[in-house]
């Protein structure tokens, strides 16, 4: 598997040499030289046998943790919403307009500058290009830590002031996690194998808002008033808690990256690291550019900007989330304990159903397929919301989030993946695509605060309408993607015939873009 993109005779004389070896992302040591050749003695059946078994392990190591982080996360970041229906807007004195500022912008001349999404906007993109040069292991857990003490703060604001300016600095704490565990799974996973791997990272948002309900249920219905604190006060400072709790032992378990991860085994990080080159058709001796060019061949990148643009759409498509109690609460119940049980189910439903796309996607190679089937899942639940709006049918206007929940969460869960199939090398651009991709996201959060808003209520059509506009506009953007791409992939596919030819030479090849040095050497594609 491994001699179809890498010169065995050129890699030996390396290792016979012990410098060659010496390659960036493998690392000099004697025990990972002897790794290296272990590894290249393994017949395919043994190779296969053991790769399945560094994927067991990986999923242990790393997508548990991240599923768990995720969830606490959003668990945090999304505890206002249950906080709001049982007693935060009360006690802090904001008005339902009020409440859209805190979740999007504060006010007047500064309001872009003050509001929680920008300042996720500002956070990503840096610290994604930091990351790439860090410790995972010390990065993530630090900001985890962070957002979990600015979130037990919340439950000391008095006002709307000083709301607003625990929300920016939790913006700023909570901002590098999404963007920066994204980009570290495809460290790790495979295209091929991303694709659940995603799924399951993204449900930890389903997870944590069926979850951050019944939780809240719990510590309204046990705790509310205990020591004289309030139970809107008393779920900021438990999930706060728990975070920071769950960032202590995260510290002790994952890992870096392949080449760095000392918690594995040798021949496990060599193994890591080898499994990745072939797949994105690099050899060991590929050098990763600096983290400045690695910058501009992401912003100069068409694709960035379409990609941020669909995230921008997908999370206003999954904007009902912010206010989902709300909107309940709009169908006409009033127990807020009620309230906080019913917004749970749909997002399991949402779980399973992202998951079962992701998981097809994989087993398909068809993720455009899949991101269509997702916008027209969301279409249906929108368009039958938009009909129901003004018909007196709580029960079904509450059936149709079901299928809106379902169908924008695994579109969502399938973005990312493509990401990953677009852009496998360099993983500066990588990593620079996916923060600028989520900052663009974060601005769609920043603007689904205003589609959601108040005066939109009780049925909210005119936020839906909205939502349906953006839906229909995803749809057509991949599409048109899809066709760039096959494009592209007919020039893919001369690279390859010309360069197995002997037409295009070692010194040609390197001068080209990352994307046909890849197809000449291991059959590169753009993602469909």
């Amino acid at each position: 598997m491994s001699s179809a993109i890498i010169d065995e005779k050129a890699s030996s004389e390396h290792v016979e040499a012990d410098v060659g070896f010496n390659w960036e992302r493998y690392g000099s040591e004697p025990e990972l030289v002897e790794a290296y050749k272990t590894i290249m003695s393994w017949t395919p059946e043994e190779r296969s046998k053991r790769e399945r078994t560094l994927v067991r392990k990986l999923d242990l190591m790393i997508m548990l943790p991240v599923v768990i982080m995720y969830v606490t996360n959003y668990l945090d970041r999304n505890s206002i919403a249950q906080a709001r229906v049982s007693g935060l807007a009360t006690a802090t004195h904001i008005t339902n307009e009020q409440y859209s500022l805190v979740n999007g912008i504060f006010c007047g001349t500064v309001k872009l500058l003050t509001s929680p999404d920008i300042s996720y906007i500002f956070a990503q993109p840096p610290a994604n290009l930091i990351l790439s040069k860090s410790r995972p292991s010390i990065f993530l857990p630090c900001a985890m830590a962070l957002w979990a003490i600015v979130s037990t703060c919340t439950a000391a604001t008095t006002s709307l002031g000083t709301l607003v300016a625990v929300r920016f600095i939790l913006g700023i704490c909570e901002g590098p996690f999404f963007p920066g565990a994204a980009f570290w799974l495809t460290c790790w996973y495979t295209r091929a194998e991303i694709g659940r791997r995603y799924a399951l990272y993204v449900g930890g948002i389903c997870l944590s808002s069926a979850f951050g309900g019944l939780i809240s249920a719990g510590i309204i219905s046990g705790l509310s008033g205990k020591h004289g604190i309030a139970g809107w006060q008393w779920i900021f400072i438990i999930e706060g808690a728990l975070t920071f709790c769950v960032a202590i032992i995260v510290f002790f378990v994952i890992p870096d990256y392949p080449h760095t991860a000392k918690k594995l085994k040798p021949i496990d990080r060599v193994l890591a690291q080898l499994r990745l080159d072939e797949d994105a058709g690099t050899t060991p001796s590929t050098k990763e550019p600096p983290m400045r060019e690695g910058f501009m061949m992401a912003v100069k990148d068409y694709r960035t900007w379409c990609i941020g643009t669909l995230q921008f759409c997908i999370t206003n498509m999954i904007g009902f989330n912010f206010f989902y109690p709300t909107l309940i609460e709009g169908l006409g119940y009033t127990n807020n304990i009620t309230i906080l049980l019913l917004s749970a189910p749909p997002y399991i439903a949402a779980l399973i159903f992202s998951f079962c796309m992701g998981l097809n996607a994989d087993r398909t190679n068809k993720r455009i397929l899949h991101w269509e089937a997702s916008f027209a899942v969301t279409a249906v639940g929108l368009i039958l919301l938009i009909g129901l709006a003004n018909v007196n049918s709580p029960g079904g206007r509450y059936a149709c989030t079901y299928i809106l929940a379902a169908g924008s969460f695994a579109a969502y869960s399938v973005a990312y993946p493509w990401v990953a199939s677009l852009v496998p090398r360099p993983l500066t651009k990588r990593a620079v695509v996916i923060a600028i991709a989520n900052s663009l996201s974060n601005l769609g959060a920043f603007v689904s605060s205003y589609v959601f808003y108040s005066v939109f209520g009780p049925t909210y059509r005119t936020s839906w309408i909205m939502v349906l506009g953006m839906t229909l506009y995803s749809a057509i953007m991949v599409w048109w993607l899809k066709r760039m791409n096959d494009k592209r992939n007919v020039t893919l596919a001369e690279v390859e015939e010309r360069y197995k030819n002997g037409e295009i030479s070692d010194a040609e090849l390197e001068t080209m873009e990352p994307d046909a040095q890849m197809a000449a050497r291991a059959g590169f594609r753009l993602g469909s």
